[in-house]
């Protein structure tokens, strides 16, 4: 999957302006090219940074802690709601009796932050709000098991390739999610350090490197530190201007009773002064700095890092930033597998830390060191490399091999609803001998049908299905569960009809 467009984008994002590498600015029409190119370059990780980032929000004081949930508690809630539906997803599509052809299909996430919920609606108004979507089937045509078996063999061969690359890319997303649960909510001990990165952005390249700051963290009142280059020394000390500094602040804030953090560590950074001018390609004495966070931690099951961004000050050396990150402690360890759990029995006890590796690793790390921190007098030996993609494809290899497990046994389903017409226990092995010979079947594509439980016991779901002959109207009688996947049926004079073969989690 490609990052094709973004609403509702948080201010960092909407700070990277993608035509700054140009120098040109104020040119709509180039912009919105620009702007796609950029979003298509983004990593999933980096896709997933940005739709969770509410570091720029107003900042709930701690009187306002007591009444009402704060971003970070929303977008927690948001994750892990997001990696139990990909998680659903990803194995609903593995029990589909035969491969799709859906063309052009792509994947929504979205969620409401109009407002911050109050405590008393708790995190299932969060839920409520919270999509995964599927969109552009209005192409396709669900292939059916009779469909399938007329088609050529370079027919089946067609469909069965076509399948398999969407089927991996909703893995990769679902994959995606789970690791950046687990390194941005997974520390339920201390994080234990901080490292600064300031750069000159670059939408079309790499940002170029202007200096960093590690520190420990713990309670710190403001305070103006010197940067350091990748070989450790002083950003600017010989320069005119005076070497250059960052000033920032740490503070611990106890969330209250019931919230599923246990508290949160507050960093502000303020501002920087004196750095160094990077854009000199566009002849231009200046640079558009932006600051990336990253916190360390370690539990049992390895490191974890928490990545954030700042927005773009364009063209200043000595930017104001003001600006408020959160590091969460969850109160309660074992989220991220519940939400696998939710998904389907045996996933969460199937999926340790270790297939969820960090988008970036330490150098110390590696080499087994313990990192200097940033000082006037010692030099930091704190470095950062990409993750190594042997590593990174192993992981998520072992993360297709649990949902190939979890999806080839029926007793890991989640219990589906079924109509109170439906005698328990039916279940259908060959769907192909409901499918009413010779009908028609109507190009419009699979179309959802929303429906709400009646009881605390029955689960929402959403299910996409192909109506045949008519107009697509939510007019199923009745649905069953087999090893293969979801039947949906009419039911017309004494006879059943199968209308569509798939389903998917509510959608809300």
């Amino acid at each position: 999957f490609r990052l094709e467009g973004f609403d509702g984008q948080p201010p960092a994002l909407r700070s990277m302006d993608p035509l700054l590498d140009l120098g040109v600015t104020g040119n709509q029409k180039m912009a919105k090219k620009a702007l796609r190119v950029m979003l298509q370059r983004m990593t999933g990780s980096e896709m997933l940074l940005h739709f969770l980032d509410v570091h720029q929000e107003p900042l709930v004081s701690d009187q306002e802690l007591q009444e009402k949930m704060t971003p970070m508690e929303v977008s927690e809630v948001v994750l892990h709601e997001v990696v139990c539906k990909m998680a659903q997803l990803a194995i609903a599509c593995r029990r589909c009796p035969v491969p799709q052809k859906w063309i052009g299909s792509s994947v929504g996430l979205a969620f409401d932050a109009g407002r911050l919920p109050s405590r008393l609606e708790g995190e299932s108004e969060v839920r409520k709000f919270t999509q995964v979507n599927i969109f552009d089937w209005g192409r396709s045509e669900l292939n059916t098991f009779d469909k399938h078996m007329m088609l050529s063999d370079k027919e089946q061969h067609d469909r069965a390739e076509f399948w398999g690359y969407y089927v991996g890319g909703i893995d990769r997303l679902s994959w995606e999610a789970a690791r950046t649960y687990r390194h941005r909510f997974g520390c339920t001990g201390s994080w234990s350090h901080l490292n600064f990165k300031i750069c000159d952005f670059d939408s079309m390249t790499d940002n170029d490197f202007m200096g960093r700051l590690t520190v420990p963290i713990e309670e710190t009142t403001e305070t103006c530190a010197d940067i350091m280059t990748q070989s450790g020394r002083l950003v600017g000390e010989n320069a005119a201007r005076g070497r250059a500094t960052l000033t920032y602040s740490i503070r611990w804030r106890s969330y209250p009773q019931g919230s599923r953090f246990k508290g949160a560590w507050l960093i502000k950074v303020v501002s920087a002064q004196n750095l160094p001018r990077q854009d000199k390609m566009q002849f231009r004495t200046t640079s558009d700095p932006i600051i990336e966070i990253i916190a360390v931690s370690e539990d049992a099951a390895g490191l974890l890092c928490h990545r954030q961004l700042s927005s773009v000050k364009v063209k200043c050396l000595d930017p104001d930033w003001e600006e408020t990150f959160e590091l969460p402690v969850l109160a309660e360890p074992g989220a991220l597998e519940a939400a696998l759990e939710s998904a389907a029995v045996d996933l969460g006890a199937r999926c340790a830390g270790s297939i969820f590796p960090p988008e970036k690793m330490p150098d110390w790390q590696k080499e087994g060191l313990f990192p200097e921190l940033s000082s006037t007098k010692a030099a930091s030996k704190w470095s950062w490399s990409s993750a190594e993609a042997s590593d990174v494809e192993k992981a998520f290899k072992t993360w297709e091999s649990c949902l190939d497990a979890i999806s080839a046994s029926p007793s890991t389903a989640r219990p589906q609803r079924v109509d109170a017409h439906q005698p328990l226990g039916k279940s259908l092995t060959k769907p192909e001998a409901h499918i009413r010979p010779g009908a028609r079947e109507q190009q419009t594509g699979l179309h959802p049908k929303h429906e709400k439980p009646d009881s605390p016991e029955a689960n929402a779901y959403t299910t996409w299905a192909l109506f045949e002959g008519q107009a697509a109207k939510p007019a199923v009688q009745m649905s069953t569960l087999s090893p293969d996947g979801i039947f949906i049926f009419e039911e017309q004079e004494g006879e059943q009809n199968l209308c569509g073969c798939l389903q998917f989690p509510c959608m809300s």
